[in-house]
């Protein structure tokens, strides 16, 4: 969450979480807010201006109700989902797809990111990354993903 949440605290508190990781091995993070944080493309793009992407996109239909469900978890809302699709325009920001992307485009070249539909995801999440793995001759990599309790 550092290029959507945390920016202001610097890129070196932001590589203090790779510190401890082999050299040798690429790096990561797993962080959905990147895709509709309107500032997240172009921090990424001036800190890493050689990012490699892994874009996936979840049905539309089932990213929304995925997203209601946590935030009723979370306590975030006690609204319907209809109510909560009205009322908070944030909330569909999250499968405005074409949207989101195009702000990415503007700073990635589309030949060095990927992009997969999450619904084969599941069960196979080596083997969906394969070829993006193999493009890149990469052999290793590790991914964080952010914990908000933890920050």
């Amino acid at each position: 969450m550092f290029f959507s949440h945390h920016y202001s605290n610097g890129l070196s508190w932001y590589e203090n979480f790779f510190k401890n990781e082999d050299p040798g091995i690429l790096k990561g993070e797993i962080c959905p807010t990147y895709f509709t944080h309107p500032l997240a493309a172009q921090r990424i793009h001036s800190a890493i201006p050689d990012a490699r992407l892994i874009v996936i996109l979840r049905n539309p239909v089932e990213q929304v109700h995925s997203l209601y469900k946590l935030w009723i978890r979370r306590g975030y809302t006690t609204w319907s989902l209809e109510k909560v699709v009205v009322k908070e325009p944030e909330f569909i920001a999250n499968v405005m797809y074409s949207k989101n992307l195009r702000r990415y485009y503007n700073y990635f070249d589309k030949k060095t990111s990927w992009f997969c539909c999450l619904m084969i995801w599941f069960g196979t999440r080596r083997a969906l990354l394969n070829p993006f793995i193999d493009s890149s001759r990469l052999k290793t990599f590790t991914l964080i993903s952010w914990n908000s309790d933890k920050i």
